[in-house]
């Protein structure tokens, strides 16, 4: 987007003005230098929110929790997001985030900082958690998915110590919202590389919809092949199953209604072909 990246850089000069630091942190530095389309931007600083409202009047502070502070507001239609540190400095923010690919620092003045070695990782074309205990997951299990939907994302792979840190933890995925694992869901569905990293999904995909257990999982990793866009491998996902039970799935999961509508047609249409194949016989 024109400018966005200007208008970023002068409120960052303004908070750096005051005295405080800032940094664009994590993905917005990542792809750029990948070269993949920016679709929001995260800052981190350490200016009190109450300052920041000051500078920044159209903010919106979102509720604290327990481990930063957040606030959001757009450029042009792009959304940009400012957290406060978590931890005392930017170190100890960056210790406590999730993969190392995330850690990359861009300051005022358009400086890439790397203190995790994220670029030997984006060399390598690997996503490696920071700390390879796996703790992270279980602060919050979405992170799981979001390894799965860089991983589709970006074509990278998956480290073998953070792909068996998600597998220990998989059942987590039962606890978190409709709401949550829906938007990771999608963006999974909609990437590049689904189809390379489907087979290493299917173990959390069975914790998000243990239906499928009883189905042809390879039938529908070879379906899968050349297939694109949401509605369609989502279909060929859930195909195997009856009717009533895909109905089921997408209202638990709160799937949007023309998706849910589309995929419940495709559905009717195949028994439909099928039962009329049947009486020509």
């Amino acid at each position: 987007m024109p400018n966005i990246d200007n208008e970023i850089k002068r409120i960052m000069q303004l908070i750096k003005y005051k005295g405080y630091e800032v940094y664009i942190v994590g993905g917005a530095v990542r792809d750029k230098i990948i070269g993949v389309d920016i679709n929001d931007y995260d800052l981190c600083t350490n200016m009190p929110f109450s300052e920041l409202k000051k500078l920044i009047p159209q903010i919106h502070i979102m509720k604290p929790n327990s481990f930063r502070n957040t606030a959001v507001f757009n450029i042009k239609g792009i959304q940009v997001e400012i957290s406060s540190y978590k931890g005392n400095n930017i170190d100890e923010d960056l210790s406590k985030r999730d993969f190392r690919i995330n850690t990359l620092l861009e300051d005022k003045d358009g400086n890439i900082i790397d203190k995790l070695n994220a670029m030997e990782d984006m060399n390598n074309k690997q996503i490696k958690l920071v700390n390879p205990n796996g703790e992270i997951f279980d602060e919050n299990p979405v992170r799981i998915l979001r390894a799965i939907r860089l991983s589709s994302k970006l074509g990278y792979t998956i480290d073998k110590n953070s792909y068996l840190q998600m597998l220990k933890r998989k059942a987590l995925l039962k606890s978190v919202i409709s709401e949550r694992i829906i938007t990771e869901l999608k963006k999974i569905l909609s990437s590049k590389y689904f189809q390379a990293i489907f087979p290493l999904f299917i173990p959390f995909l069975l914790e998000i919809i243990p239906e499928l257990n009883s189905v042809n999982l390879n039938q529908i990793n070879m379906e899968l092949q050349g297939i694109d866009g949401i509605t369609a491998r989502l279909y060929i996902v859930l195909k195997q199953l009856p009717l009533e039970t895909i109905s089921n799935i997408l209202n638990r999961l709160k799937i949007d209604k023309k998706i849910r509508y589309d995929i419940l047609d495709l559905k009717k249409q195949k028994r439909y072909r099928r039962h009329e194949r049947k009486k020509e016989v």
